[in-house]
Parts: C-alpha cells; structure tokens; sequence
C-alpha cells in the first residue's frame, strides 16, 4: 500500500526545502546582491501571467577559476497573477494569485574582455502555493505546486545592473492528487540588480 497523498507532499517539501537551505547555509547572506524584476507571457489554455519577483544572487561557486563561466547560485521569491477565464463545464477561478519560493542556479558566461555583459542560462525549482486549484478548465487539484523553469539572459550594462530575459515554465503538483493537468508558461522578463 502506497503512502497517502498528504505523506507524499511533506515527502517532497523536505526534497526540495533541504537543498535550498543547504544552498543557502554554504554563501554568507552578507555577500548576496538582490534585484527585482518583472514578467509576463503566454501560458496554456489562454492564461496570461503576470509577476513580480526578488532574486538574491549569492558568490559565484567557481569565484576563483579562470574560466569565463561563472555558476551562481540564485534564490527567488515571486508573487504572480494569472488572467484565465471561467470554463462552464468545469468551473473554477477566473485569476489565480501565487506565491513562489526557491533556488536556481545560472551558469553565467562572461563575453570577451568586457565586464559590461554577460549571457546566461538559468535553471531552477520552486514551491508554489496557488490560490485556487482550477483555471481555464485547467486542473490542478492542489494549491501546493511545484515550478520548474528554464531560461536564457542577458546582464548588461556598467555594472551588468540591467537584466533581460526569456523563461519557460512548468507548474505542476507531480500527480501528487489526480487530475494533475498542469501550466506550461513562457515568460519575458525585465530586471534591475541593485
């Protein structure tokens, strides 16, 4: 007999929790340079998100190599809105509001010899929490969801302060509760690091 829906989430909050905290406990919180950024996009089922998020961008793991690339580790904190509509046949929310909270690592490319851009991929997974469970027709089952993204970058100007971005994104409860349809999301951002 398998374990219980509600063991099989804590399960997996401590999966993901323990790595982040274990992230965090290894970069002093001193060192860390924040920014803000904002995005919006396409999603399935004619959802259009929205977003504003915080990054904690931590000392580059590989800080002392003489490669060009860098990996940095990155914690992000974002709250969302979702625009959907009301599907008659399977009712549910016309929005949606999320919070999100995890770790990502961006493997950071310094190009030729200037220190004014960079380019990047990011990877990275989140826990999710969403205000309702369905939108658009779309069933989610659970307010927990996890997110996983994927992305590519650049960092540009004086201070590589300026940051833009393109984001695919996955939410999904990992059939944690059935029916698990999930939300795939590209997302364009727009960034500031302070």
């Amino acid at each position: 007999m398998g374990d219980r829906p509600e063991r099989k989430s804590k399960n997996i909050w401590v999966t993901c929790l323990i790595p982040g905290l274990l992230l965090l406990s290894y970069i002093p919180v001193s060192e860390a340079q924040w920014g803000l950024n904002a995005s919006s996009g396409w999603a399935a089922s004619g959802i259009h998100p929205y977003r504003v998020a915080g990054v904690w961008s931590f000392r580059a793991i590989n800080d002392f190599s003489p490669s060009r690339w860098r990996v940095i580790p990155l914690w992000e904190t974002s709250l969302g809105y979702w625009d959907g509509e009301v599907d008659d046949r399977k009712g549910g929310a016309s929005h949606i509001v999320t919070f999100t909270t995890g770790p990502m690592f961006r493997f950071q490319y310094k190009f030729g010899n200037t220190e004014n851009i960079a380019g990047y991929l990011e990877l990275g997974i989140a826990a999710s929490w969403l205000s309702d469970t369905t939108i658009s027709g779309r069933q989610l089952s659970t307010h927990f969801q996890f997110e996983d993204k994927v992305g590519l970058g650049v960092r540009f100007g004086e201070q590589q302060q300026y940051d833009i971005g393109v984001r695919a994104t996955h939410y999904s409860n990992a059939s944690i509760k059935r029916p698990n349809n999930g939300v795939n999301m590209v997302l364009l951002s727009v960034g500031y690091w302070l």
